[in-house]
């Protein structure tokens, strides 16, 4: 069993796990991607305008 070849209890063994599974891992360099593309079709999209959307219930 994987606890006990830790040496630590099973509850203690699910608790590293979970608490593993949770953090944010991101890969190396995943930040450095910022900004790196240089591309013109990537572009802020235009302003919605919400004129024509649907009529919403007031409550």
């Amino acid at each position: 069993m994987a606890a006990k070849k830790e040496k630590i209890s099973i509850s203690q063994w699910v608790r590293v796990k979970i608490q593993s599974s949770l953090d944010k891992n991101w890969p190396d360099d995943y930040f450095n991607l910022f900004g790196s593309i240089n591309d013109d079709s990537f572009t802020k999209p235009k302003k919605l305008k919400f004129t024509t959307d649907a009529p919403r219930e007031e409550f």
